[in-house]
């Protein structure tokens, strides 16, 4: 599947401000590490497939990358910004240009009381004219088992929801290496769920994972992870081509 946004910013010069502008700000925070709260950070996974909200778009080899800031603090408010991108190794049985990246997204957000959470998110895809964008806001807090509730709203090219709960159980598996067994659950919109080939709005997907990280000293780290995603039902997010996914991938602290 591939996704066929009306195009609200079609001409690529106007996306490549939008890129430099973000990757910009996340150097300046990288920079300014007197100012962090938290490191910035590099990681690159690779995976047999790219699953979003339970939507496959390539079943056949990607590469991932994401470029943190880690917590700008601005005052009193810590400040984020994010770059994340999608490489497709594989063409997609012949539906994708392979070798190229397929989709850049740039977000940048702000941590509230109480473990709240809001923030942009703008879907960039470098071979379409399409873009769209998200606002979200999130809340997750520290327990044995933790529970983040997110909500998101299209409002570049859907203009309806997608909402998820997330349980995570983590294990201490030594000094340097942890274990996280997650669950999560989602619904959406009627129009998000038509603009992805569904019927009508409700229960979206589920995803069940299992990821293992290891540190290897202050600026190395390696993870891994497998999992399963599906659909809630088939009226809302008809059957994916594939459920069954793994990942590995360094990440670089700085």
């Amino acid at each position: 599947m591939t996704r066929e946004y009306r195009s609200s910013r079609p001409l690529l010069a106007s996306k490549l401000i939008r890129w430099v502008t973000v990757a910009t700000l996340v150097v300046v925070g990288v920079g300014g590490a007197s100012s962090h709260a938290a490191e910035s950070s590099f990681s690159l996974d690779f995976s047999n497939a790219y699953i979003w909200r339970g939507i496959v778009f390539n079943d056949s080899g990607v590469a991932q990358f994401t470029l943190d800031s880690g917590s700008l603090n601005a005052g009193s408010v810590p400040i984020g910004f994010n770059v994340w991108g999608n490489y497709d190794i594989g063409d997609f049985d012949g539906t994708l240009a392979k070798n190229n990246i397929s989709e850049i997204d740039l977000t940048v957000s702000a941590g509230l009381p109480a473990g709240f959470e809001i923030g942009l998110i703008a879907y960039e895809f470098p071979q379409s004219p399409a873009s769209t964008q998200e606002f979200y806001v999130s809340w997750s807090r520290d327990f044995v088992v933790t529970p983040s509730v997110s909500f998101y709203w299209d409002f570049g090219a859907v203009d309806s929801f997608y909402a998820s709960l997330d349980l995570t159980y983590s294990i201490a598996a030594g000094e340097s290496t942890s274990i996280d067994l997650s669950g999560l659950m989602a619904v959406a919109g009627e129009d998000f769920a038509k603009a992805y080939g569904g019927e009508k709005g409700g229960f979206y997907n589920y995803n069940l994972s299992a990821a293992v990280s290891h540190q290897v000293n202050d600026t190395f780290g390696l993870s891994g992870s497998v999992g399963y995603s599906g659909s809630l039902d088939k009226a809302v997010l008809p059957e994916q081509p594939l459920g069954f996914y793994v990942m590995g991938g360094v990440a670089f602290a700085f």
